[in-house]
């Protein structure tokens, strides 16, 4: 079997819209933080003794429509 993956533009554009999309918030700002100390485990892990460091709040269009799969 290929290990070289290869997408449809479509895919990309797909993909890197669902991105954007939950970093726009929909009709309310979405929001990035940054935090100190060690990455938990995975995204479904809880934040635990890591201290907030900063939050990036975006407008709700902070990225336009995906065109080659980059927004």
């Amino acid at each position: 079997m290929a290990a070289n993956m290869q997408l449809a533009t479509a895919a990309q554009n797909a993909a890197c819209n669902a991105v954007v999309d939950a970093l726009d918030g929909g009709s309310a700002a979405g929001t990035i933080k940054v935090y100190d100390g060690s990455q938990p485990a995975n995204a479904n892990t809880a934040v635990s003794s890591q201290t907030l460091l900063a939050t990036f709040t975006l407008s709700s269009t902070a990225f336009g429509s995906s065109s080659s799969g980059v927004a």
